[in-house]
């Protein structure tokens, strides 16, 4: 692999790592193979969130009743997850039922963080929570194609926007 290459995977991943407030769940698509998300809900967090499955040097994820352990590929990106995350954080995991239902989402809210830089482990002690408790707005887009359980094409017959009650 070229040293540039590599540069350029260690900077996605960097950008990735960064708490953000917006954060969005993907959810399918409506052909085979597509690039874009059937339905893609946003949300405005009421704290700084990460989304893991959009973190490339992210290799390993294991869940128990009070954390989220989190296993980098890279240093590089390691040390610069400790620089920024600080203070209250959300963790999304992802749909695939380790730290999770099955085809849902978790969230936990982080109480506090523990870096292990031999391991290049991040154990977040943290919990488990839903999106409602800790999304301020939440907005849902579908793309075109999307149909009814009936085959008839889905239409929103209103602005798709709504609030998540505290």
């Amino acid at each position: 692999m070229c040293s540039h290459h590599v540069i350029n995977l260690v900077l996605y991943s960097r950008a990735r790592v960064r708490p953000s407030r917006n954060v969005t769940f993907h959810y399918g698509s409506h052909d085979a193979g597509a690039e874009e998300s059937a339905i893609d809900v946003a949300h405005v967090m009421k704290y700084p969130s990460v989304m893991l499955e959009d973190i490339d040097a992210i290799t390993k994820v294991d869940c128990s009743a009070s954390s989220v352990a989190l296993t980098f590929s890279n240093s590089s990106t390691f040390a610069y997850t400790r620089e920024i995350w600080v203070g209250k954080l959300i963790i999304v995991t992802n749909h695939m039922g380790d730290c999770d239902v099955e085809l849902e989402r978790g969230v936990f809210i982080v109480d506090s963080l523990h870096f292990d830089e031999i391991a290049l482990v991040i154990t977040a002690h943290s919990q488990m929570t839903d999106v409602s408790s800790v999304a301020g707005k939440t907005n849902l887009k579908t793309s075109a194609g999307l149909k009814t359980n009936k085959g008839q094409p889905l239409r929103l017959s209103r602005s798709a926007a709504f609030r998540v009650p505290p």
